[in-house]
C-alpha cells in the first residue's frame, strides 16, 4: 500500500480523504512499462503516459488523485518519505556551489542531484541514488528543495528537523557582516508616522474588503520573522 500526499495543501489540516491510496506492486510494476519508449525522460510522452496510469494503480476506488510527486516516494525503499522545501536547504539547493556545500554540510547523508520536472525520471534517480549510497539519509534536489526517508514515521519527521537545523546552523556560521540579501531599500517609519497612514488608510481598505461581508482588521508590526543569511 502506498500512500502519497497530494500537491500542495497543509499537512496540519489534512485528512485522509487529502491522501491517495495506491497499490505499492502495481506503480513499481509501471518501471517495466516505462522502459519500453523508445524515448523517455522529463517533458517526454513516455512521463506523461505513466500519469495515465496512476488511476490503474489505485486502491480501494481512492477518489483522490495521485501527484506527479508519486514516484518520488515510490522508488525510494523506506517506508516514510518526506518531501520538504524549507528556506534553509533551499539556500544551499540554489547556489553556485550547491553540490560542494551540500558535501561540506552533510558529508555523504545527503547526496545532491540536479533537479529536474518531477516525475517518473526523477524517481527512478532516487532510486538509483538509494541503491548506490545505502547508507544516505536524503537527497537535496538542485534549486528545488529536500526529499529524506526513514522506516519510521516520527524517525522521518524527526530526521527533517534535524537536516534543516543543520543547514541553518552552517547559514548562520557563514552569514558575516552582510545585511540579509543586501539590507533594506526603505527605512521604516517611525511609529508615529506609522500610526497615522495606518489610520488613514484602514478604514478606506476596511470598507473595499468588506463589500459584500463585513471584515475586521489586524495589524502585525513585529519585526520578528524567519531570516536567511548569506554564504559569505
Amino acid at each position: 500500500m502506498l500512500w502519497v500526499k497530494g500537491s500542495g495543501g497543509d499537512l496540519r489540516t489534512a485528512t485522509r480523504a487529502n491522501f491517495a491510496s495506491l497499490y505499492q506492486d502495481r506503480v513499481l510494476g509501471l518501471r517495466a512499462l516505462y522502459k519500453r519508449y523508445a524515448q523517455r525522460g522529463p517533458k517526454t510522452p513516455a512521463e506523461d503516459a505513466m500519469v495515465g496510469m496512476y488511476p490503474h494503480a489505485t486502491f480501494d476506488r481512492n477518489a483522490t488523485a495521485a501527484s506527479i510527486d508519486t514516484p518520488l516516494h515510490a522508488y525510494i525503499p523506506y517506508a516514510h518519505v518526506d518531501h520538504m522545501h524549507p528556506v534553509a536547504v533551499i539556500a544551499i539547493a540554489t547556489a553556485a556551489d550547491g553540490p560542494a556545500l551540500t558535501r561540506e554540510v552533510y558529508g555523504d547523508e545527503v547526496i545532491w542531484t540536479t533537479w529536474q520536472r518531477p516525475g517518473f525520471e526523477l524517481g527512478l534517480d532516487l532510486e538509483r541514488i538509494c541503491r548506490e549510497h545505502p547508507d544516505a539519509k536524503g537527497v537535496i534536489l538542485g534549486g528545488h528543495g529536500l526529499i529524506n526517508w526513514a522506516n519510521g514515521d516520527k524517525e522521518c519527521y524527526e530526521l527533517t528537523l534535524e537536516l534543516i537545523r543543520r543547514a541553518q546552523d552552517f547559514l548562520d556560521a557563514h552569514g558575516g557582516d552582510r545585511p540579509d540579501f543586501g539590507g533594506a531599500l526603505v527605512s521604516s517609519l517611525a511609529e508615529p508616522e506609522r500610526q497615522r497612514v495606518l489610520n488613514e488608510l484602514l478604514p478606506w481598505l476596511r470598507g473595499k474588503v468588506s463589500a459584500e461581508q463585513r471584515q475586521i482588521a489586524t495589524v502585525e508590526t513585529r519585526d520578528e520573522g524567519a531570516r536567511v543569511r548569506e554564504l559569505a
